[in-house]
């Protein structure tokens, strides 16, 4: 019967808090020990500074304490998304705060927001269903549009602009974009984000793992025709995230990975002092720690700090605001950051709920973007109750975790795939519905069996 419960989201398994929390301490001291031998050394110049307070690096401990003995102790949709903006905001802004300089306020308008997070979330909230369709029907119309997806690119030079070389993306972005037209900055996250991670964890959920293969293969295309890598990762966070949560209903299972990944950096980093002129080690270290955990930190300090002293924008750049409001400034508030700590107006400085709520609004715009965050994790939690959580978790991380480091949270739904995940979700057909209407045939439903006591 439990196997049964974890099927649809919810695992009886209440995880040992003190283990979760041992991990969290590690995962802490394991980016402490990476900020101070790889961070610092070389990417000082970009603002991750070396100025350790130990009074705040003991603290931090504290503060991680605070947040998992309140997350959830049952662990669903909303304990794994919990966890994961403390995996990918919490502990790098705490690093930066023991290490890097941080002052209290700043950190403290994140750990408000977090709280919020937290509390709009526990809201209940039933599932809003969009009609009711298969995930195996979806995932054969998704395929369609992958491949439409794929072959629109020929007309305009795809495969002359085709391109593997991860080191050559920035070089070569300016002049994939000059060939395609604008549309395609919308489809592109549309496609990478919310679309082939849908079809690659339908496709494991149903074990049909050679289609899984080749939808995660898409992704490489999409990186090749449009120097967007996120494309290649996308695909394989649903692998790694429907994979982890089958084998155990816990974060602190998918959490102990991650920290294995962080170990495996170190060897990254001591390669690159041995081979300093092979340029393939540090691409690993400079992915999964800079640039995927540490930089989103690093930015929401940028912008909490620019903003509190200078203009905000108040959504006037947001098509929203139908031009009523004037802008403050000539350019977007990612540009803006980018000019003011990176030097370039040319740099894209794009973060997530926490640094451009403030940019708009200041405190009360993080908490404004908090409230939505949460409402976001409540449906998405309500939306497992019926579809089951290894398969929304797969499907719905990619655009979490944009949500919680990557973008502004209006344009989330805009131009990120967001929207397109949640109406994804709202069109699968309920798996006690479709157990149940197999089980005259048999009692079982695409390899999974229901207990009607779990009904009861």
């Amino acid at each position: 019967m439990i196997k049964d419960i974890e099927d649809y989201g919810i695992s009886q398994n209440k995880e040992s808090i003190l283990y979760r929390l041992l991990l969290y301490i590690i995962y802490f001291l394991f980016l402490c020990f990476s900020y101070s031998t790889y961070i610092v050394i070389y990417w000082s110049y970009i603002g991750f500074e070396w100025e350790v307070n130990y009074l705040n690096f003991y603290s931090s401990f504290l503060v991680i304490v605070f947040f998992v003995f309140i997350s959830p102790r049952v662990f669903d949709a909303r304990s794994y998304l919990l966890n994961l903006t403390m995996t990918i905001n919490l502990i790098p802004s705490l690093v930066l705060y023991a290490l890097g300089g941080m002052r209290f306020g700043l950190a403290m308008v994140g750990w408000v927001a977090l709280a919020m997070v937290f509390l709009v979330s526990a809201l209940p909230m039933k599932r809003i269903t969009a009609g009711s369709i298969s995930s195996k029907k979806l995932l054969y119309l998704t395929s369609v549009f992958i491949l439409i997806f794929l072959f629109s690119f020929l007309p305009f030079g795809g495969i002359k602009n085709f391109n593997l070389d991860i080191n050559e993306v920035y070089n070569l972005r300016d002049e994939v974009s000059a060939n395609l037209p604008s549309i395609f900055n919308y489809l592109t996250p549309i496609i990478s984000k919310a679309v082939i991670p849908f079809a690659v964890a339908a496709a494991l959920f149903y074990r049909k793992y050679t289609a899984a293969i080749v939808f995660s293969m898409t992704g490489i295309l999409v990186f090749g025709f449009t120097t967007h890598k996120g494309a290649i990762f996308y695909p394989l966070m649903a692998v790694f995230i429907y994979f982890a949560l089958k084998k155990s209903m816990s974060y602190s299972y998918i959490l102990a990975l991650i920290i294995g990944l962080i170990c495996v950096s170190f060897f990254d980093v001591y390669m690159i002092s041995e081979n300093s002129t092979n340029g393939l080690f540090g691409l690993y270290s400079n992915f999964l720690v800079r640039r995927s955990i540490m930089v989103p930190s690093l930015l929401d300090y940028n912008y909490i700090e620019f903003f509190s002293e200078n203009p905000w924008f108040f959504w006037s750049s947001s098509r929203l605001s139908l031009g009523l409001i004037s802008q403050p400034y000539a350019v977007t508030a990612p540009y803006v950051i980018g000019e003011a700590f990176l030097g370039s107006l040319e740099a894209g400085a794009n973060t997530g709920y926490i640094g451009s709520g403030f940019a708009q609004a200041g405190i009360w715009g993080t908490l404004l973007y908090a409230i939505g965050v949460g409402l976001v994790v409540a449906y998405i939690n309500a939306q497992s109750r019926t579809i089951g959580l290894p398969l929304v978790a797969a499907i719905m991380t990619a655009p979490a975790v944009t949500m919680f480091s990557s973008t502004d949270f209006i344009t989330l739904f805009l131009t990120h795939g967001m929207i397109v995940s949640l109406l994804l979700l709202s069109l699968i057909e309920p798996r006690r519905r479709h157990a149940s209407n197999n089980s005259r045939a048999g009692g079982f439903a695409d390899g999974f069996h229901v207990d009607n006591s779990i009904r009861r």
